[in-house]
Protein backbone atom coordinates (compact mmCIF):
# COMPACT_ATOMS: atom_id res chain seq x y z
CA UNK A 1 0.00 0.00 0.00
CA UNK A 2 1.33 3.47 -1.03
CA UNK A 3 2.10 5.98 1.48
CA UNK A 4 -0.65 8.67 0.08
CA UNK A 5 -3.65 5.84 0.54
CA UNK A 6 -2.13 5.15 4.06
CA UNK A 7 -2.65 8.70 4.48
CA UNK A 8 -5.68 9.08 3.16
CA UNK A 9 -7.03 6.13 4.88
CA UNK A 10 -5.56 7.22 8.25
CA UNK A 11 -6.71 11.17 7.79
CA UNK A 12 -9.82 9.61 6.85
CA UNK A 13 -10.14 7.82 10.49
CA UNK A 14 -9.46 10.97 12.19
CA UNK A 15 -11.51 12.99 10.40
CA UNK A 16 -14.54 10.50 11.34
CA UNK A 17 -13.45 10.54 14.90
CA UNK A 18 -13.03 14.08 15.42
CA UNK A 19 -17.19 14.33 14.10
CA UNK A 20 -18.15 11.08 16.13
CA UNK A 21 -16.25 12.79 19.31
CA UNK A 22 -16.69 16.26 20.12
CA UNK A 23 -14.28 16.28 23.28
CA UNK A 24 -11.58 14.26 20.62
CA UNK A 25 -11.94 17.15 18.32
CA UNK A 26 -11.72 19.90 20.50
CA UNK A 27 -8.68 18.36 21.60
CA UNK A 28 -7.11 18.17 18.55
CA UNK A 29 -8.10 21.83 17.72
CA UNK A 30 -6.30 22.48 20.97
CA UNK A 31 -3.09 20.78 19.92
CA UNK A 32 -2.98 22.32 16.84
CA UNK A 33 -3.67 25.79 18.19
CA UNK A 34 -0.77 25.27 20.84
CA UNK A 35 1.74 23.91 18.41
CA UNK A 36 4.90 26.86 17.72
CA UNK A 37 7.33 25.65 14.97
CA UNK A 38 10.93 26.39 15.47
CA UNK A 39 11.49 27.21 12.12
CA UNK A 40 11.53 30.39 10.16
CA UNK A 41 8.90 30.96 7.85
CA UNK A 42 8.66 33.88 5.29
CA UNK A 43 6.05 36.33 6.24
CA UNK A 44 4.17 36.61 3.05
CA UNK A 45 3.83 32.57 3.24
CA UNK A 46 1.77 33.27 6.37
CA UNK A 47 -0.36 36.36 5.03
CA UNK A 48 -1.27 33.75 2.05
CA UNK A 49 -2.14 31.06 4.49
CA UNK A 50 -4.27 33.11 7.30
CA UNK A 51 -6.02 34.70 3.97
CA UNK A 52 -6.70 31.09 2.65
CA UNK A 53 -7.68 30.10 6.07
CA UNK A 54 -10.52 33.32 6.12
CA UNK A 55 -12.02 31.79 2.95
CA UNK A 56 -15.07 29.31 2.62
CA UNK A 57 -13.51 25.93 2.83
CA UNK A 58 -13.78 23.89 -0.57
CA UNK A 59 -14.93 20.24 -0.19
CA UNK A 60 -11.94 18.21 0.91
CA UNK A 61 -11.54 14.97 0.03
CA UNK A 62 -11.67 13.64 3.16
CA UNK A 63 -15.68 14.82 3.00
CA UNK A 64 -16.94 11.90 1.80
CA UNK A 65 -15.87 8.21 2.02
CA UNK A 66 -13.25 7.25 -0.86
CA UNK A 67 -14.64 4.77 -3.01
CA UNK A 68 -12.49 0.88 -2.05
CA UNK A 69 -11.58 -1.69 -4.54
CA UNK A 70 -13.99 -4.80 -4.35
CA UNK A 71 -12.57 -7.10 -2.00
CA UNK A 72 -11.32 -10.50 -3.16
CA UNK A 73 -11.05 -8.94 -6.91
CA UNK A 74 -7.83 -10.00 -8.29
CA UNK A 75 -7.71 -9.10 -12.12
CA UNK A 76 -5.04 -11.02 -12.40
CA UNK A 77 -5.99 -14.50 -11.12
CA UNK A 78 -9.71 -13.35 -12.56
CA UNK A 79 -7.84 -13.29 -16.19
CA UNK A 80 -5.73 -16.12 -15.85
CA UNK A 81 -8.83 -18.37 -14.96
CA UNK A 82 -11.62 -16.72 -17.14
CA UNK A 83 -9.86 -15.02 -19.76
CA UNK A 84 -10.49 -11.50 -20.92
CA UNK A 85 -14.43 -11.98 -21.06
CA UNK A 86 -14.38 -13.14 -17.32
CA UNK A 87 -12.85 -10.14 -16.23
CA UNK A 88 -14.68 -7.72 -18.00
CA UNK A 89 -17.61 -9.83 -16.83
CA UNK A 90 -16.32 -9.18 -12.90
CA UNK A 91 -15.98 -5.88 -13.62
CA UNK A 92 -19.28 -4.78 -15.90
CA UNK A 93 -21.37 -2.79 -13.54
CA UNK A 94 -18.67 -1.10 -11.23
CA UNK A 95 -18.43 2.78 -10.98
CA UNK A 96 -15.33 4.65 -12.40
CA UNK A 97 -14.03 5.46 -9.00
CA UNK A 98 -14.56 1.99 -7.95
CA UNK A 99 -12.19 0.95 -11.47
CA UNK A 100 -10.30 3.41 -9.89
CA UNK A 101 -9.47 1.77 -6.69
CA UNK A 102 -9.50 -1.49 -8.40
CA UNK A 103 -6.24 0.43 -10.21
CA UNK A 104 -4.76 2.06 -7.78
CA UNK A 105 -5.09 -1.25 -5.35
CA UNK A 106 -3.34 -3.82 -7.95
CA UNK A 107 -0.93 -0.68 -9.19
CA UNK A 108 -2.09 -1.43 -12.77
CA UNK A 109 -1.40 1.91 -13.77
CA UNK A 110 2.39 2.56 -12.98
CA UNK A 111 2.45 5.06 -15.73
CA UNK A 112 -0.34 7.11 -14.53
CA UNK A 113 -1.83 7.04 -17.52
CA UNK A 114 -5.17 5.72 -17.03
CA UNK A 115 -7.93 7.84 -18.04
CA UNK A 116 -10.17 9.31 -14.73
CA UNK A 117 -13.83 8.57 -15.05
CA UNK A 118 -14.30 7.06 -18.21
CA UNK A 119 -15.31 3.59 -17.58
CA UNK A 120 -14.69 1.97 -20.16
CA UNK A 121 -11.14 3.17 -20.84
CA UNK A 122 -10.20 2.13 -17.16
CA UNK A 123 -12.26 -1.52 -18.08
CA UNK A 124 -9.72 -1.25 -20.94
CA UNK A 125 -6.56 -0.59 -18.99
CA UNK A 126 -7.30 -3.00 -16.29
CA UNK A 127 -7.88 -6.27 -19.25
CA UNK A 128 -4.21 -4.46 -20.78
CA UNK A 129 -2.71 -4.98 -17.39
CA UNK A 130 -3.88 -7.96 -16.89
CA UNK A 131 -2.97 -9.79 -20.08
CA UNK A 132 0.41 -8.40 -19.68
CA UNK A 133 1.00 -9.95 -16.43
CA UNK A 134 -0.51 -12.88 -17.46
CA UNK A 135 2.11 -13.39 -20.63
CA UNK A 136 4.70 -12.21 -18.48
CA UNK A 137 4.51 -14.71 -15.99
CA UNK A 138 3.93 -17.54 -18.66
CA UNK A 139 7.33 -15.97 -19.94
CA UNK A 140 8.99 -17.40 -16.60
CA UNK A 141 7.96 -21.07 -17.54
CA UNK A 142 10.05 -20.62 -20.86
CA UNK A 143 13.32 -22.59 -20.88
Amino acid sequence: MSVSRTLDRFLAEVRREAKRNPAFAERLDAVFRVHASGRAVDEGLLAEVEAESTQPAEPSVFDAAPEVAPSGLNPHAVFAKDGEGGLRAAVAGLSAAALEALISEHNLDAAGKAKTGDVVSLTDQIVAAAKRRSERDKKLFDY
